[in-house]
């Protein structure tokens, strides 16, 4: 592949392992059902999500031996694994995602994630003050006789703010706040979705927004408040990678150099992200970073794209007898001949 660069290196490529595996190609019918074919066959490798995979990290599968780490999902940008995030939630595979912002911390969601802590007891005294900014009616005059009164091993965040000498609208701002936590609390248990409703509205987000949808969609993957707040949290703090962690490994190929896994997938191999058009990137620096992309995986490697965009002419460039095509339902479609493939 590199070898249709102009500019070459005059270091020798040479592989060092010896095996050798097919290249899986699979062509989504969109960017969900792209993301649902990584999960399915994540499934598939593990054999199955079953209790026994979840709380051991091992496989029961096709690839015996392989565990949550062992897999690195990879795409040109961050805002590609909004779907991944999504469909791996719903199936309840542990994830990292590295070297990026969550969605839910955009300047508009906030309010709702440090809420989500609160209601479900994993907030901290930092979290709770960043709740509280997030309020109208406590203003900085208040949030500075928090911040200076409340102690940051405070046990009891509300208990100690309602004791101090708050402006009249600050403390009933306040009292606000707890009272519809309580009652979020009763109402998440039996609907999570709906219970944020009330939630956005008093933090004055907008449920009908993109995000908002988005938020409220994500919530509805989990069974209660204190496995959607454990997600949350966890999705903060999961910006460096830990090769320690049982988990599937999401980032960018940018941060994916230095890295390898036995099972890679590589989603979004079409025109507009691979090479990134957008951003007015050059075509050979796009190849090297698909080339990276690429070697990442040690034994399985499997790529995809929406099939309504153009797949990537990099896709042209790998040997035809290297690259197997996966059909809409998950099965291998026969090699082609051997030819140079051509998409276009």
């Amino acid at each position: 592949m590199i070898e249709h660069n102009r500019v070459k290196s005059e270091a020798r490529l040479a592989a060092q392992n010896k095996q050798t595996g097919d290249i899986t190609l699979y062509p989504a019918a969109s960017g969900k059902a792209e993301a649902e074919n990584v999960v399915k066959q994540i499934e598939k490798i593990l054999g199955g999500i079953s209790s026994f995979s979840i709380n051991s990290g091992r496989s029961q599968g096709e690839d015996a031996g392989c565990s949550f780490r062992d897999i690195g999902v990879l795409y040109r940008l961050g805002r590609q694994a909004n779907h991944l995030v999504e469909a791996l939630s719903r199936r309840g595979i542990p994830f990292q995602i590295i070297g990026a912002r969550p969605f839910f911390m955009a300047h508009e969601l906030q309010g709702l994630y440090f809420w989500t802590l609160a209601a479900a007891d994993r907030a901290t005294v930092s979290d709770y003050l960043n709740l509280c900014r997030e309020v109208p009616g406590i203003g900085p005059a208040s949030i500075s006789q928090l911040e200076n009164r409340i102690a940051i091993t405070s046990r009891n965040f509300f208990n100690d703010a309602l004791v101090l000498p708050l402006p009249t609208k600050a403390a009933q701002a306040l009292q606000l706040v707890i009272e519809n936590i309580r009652r979020f609390q009763q109402d998440a248990d039996t609907d999570l979705p709906r219970a944020f409703l009330t939630v956005f509205d008093l933090l004055g987000v907008d449920h009908h927004s993109a995000l908002g949808r988005r938020f409220i969609e994500l919530a509805g993957a989990f069974g209660s408040l204190e496995s959607f707040a454990l997600h949350l949290a966890e999705n903060v703090r999961a910006t460096i990678y830990d090769e320690r962690a049982e988990a599937v490994s999401l980032m960018t190929m940018h941060g994916a150099k230095g890295l390898e896994f036995p099972v890679v997938f590589i989603t979004g191999v079409e025109e507009g992200l691979l090479p990134c058009r957008s951003m007015g990137c050059d075509i050979e620096e796009e190849r090297r970073l698909f080339y990276v992309g690429m070697t990442r995986a040690k034994t399985k490697l499997i790529l995809s794209y929406v099939r309504q965009n153009k797949p990537s002419p990099f896709l042209g460039e790998i040997p035809a007898l290297l690259l197997k095509t996966m059909d809409s339902e998950g099965g291998k479609r026969r090699k082609p001949a051997a030819r140079q493939l051509k998409l276009f």
